[in-house]
């Protein structure tokens, strides 16, 4: 995704002490929003590129760089969230957690690379805690210029606003990321699955989506999916999507903000993780 930078006329450098900001992290991005708590308005949203499969000690300079050029991110905020979008997590029972055991329960799942550092963020809608790492160069740029601030997963966002999507019947959700997509299934307001792909194509995208309809026993004519992320990577998804499944939606912002009108659908719709980050606690 190209740089952009969508700044509201009211957004005021000199009050940024009042607004609340939320960074996003991903392999190959770093962005940036701010809330304006009073009015509960989204007042700007940027974007910076980051060099595709650098090391990410490449990469911490980068952010460093990035943060150091930038007004906005060097500015003093009210409180910040940080967001790590990555494939690498994993989800633990809360009966069977223990902090103690968190490298072991990681690496049964992921390869640990020996400058990743593992972080966790706890949850009560799925009773469960969800493992995740950071490479340790990005972690101290952003302590050195942010401080100590809380650190989550994509999953957190993206199982909050599942859970609002609830009707009578079972629902499936997948958000596009640039390498992989997140999938989850939620029936009761409650969890049922949850877990992420690699994909490179459309048409692997359709093949997670339908195997996971098939394994869970969704019908693709009754239950709803709906679909978030970077819809600009995949063009004409949704109209390969719509062959096989007869009720897509495209996920909506949280209502419970409004949003300045600098900002354009397709990013809405592609950080909507970012925006539903100030629910999370």
């Amino acid at each position: 995704m190209k740089n952009f930078s969508f700044i509201d006329e009211t957004f005021d450098i000199n009050r940024t002490n009042t607004y609340e900001r939320s960074i996003q992290v991903s392999l190959n991005g770093f962005s940036l929003s701010v809330l304006d708590p009073v009015r509960n308005k989204f007042i700007l949203l940027k974007h910076y590129g980051l060099k595709d499969k650098a090391p990410s000690e490449e990469k911490a300079d980068e952010i460093q760089s990035i943060i150091q050029k930038d007004e906005h991110l060097k500015a003093k905020y009210k409180k910040t969230k940080t967001l790590l979008v990555s494939p690498k997590s994993v989800l633990i029972p809360n009966e069977l957690f223990d902090q103690n055991y968190a490298k072991k329960y990681f690496e049964f799942n992921h390869k640990l690379e020996e400058l990743e550092e593992i972080h966790f963020n706890h949850d009560k809608s799925t009773q469960a805690v969800n493992l995740f790492v950071i490479p340790n160069s990005i972690s101290n740029v952003l302590f050195d210029n942010f401080g100590k601030t809380p650190l989550y997963h994509q999953f957190k966002p993206f199982n909050a606003q599942c859970l609002r999507l609830q009707n009578e019947n079972r629902i499936a959700a997948v958000h596009l990321h640039e390498d992989f997509i997140d999938i989850g299934v939620y029936g009761n307001r409650r969890l049922k699955f949850y877990n992420n792909f690699l994909t490179h194509s459309k048409e692997d995208i359709l093949y997670f989506i339908l195997y996971t309809f098939k394994q869970l026993e969704l019908s693709r004519l009754e239950n709803e999916l709906y679909i978030s992320g970077n819809l600009n990577l995949y063009p004409g998804l949704d109209s390969i999507l719509s062959q096989y499944i007869k009720r897509i939606h495209f996920q909506k912002p949280p209502k419970d903000f409004t949003f300045s009108y600098t900002f354009k659908k397709d990013q809405m719709n592609h950080f909507s993780n970012l925006f539903t980050l100030q629910l999370c606690e």
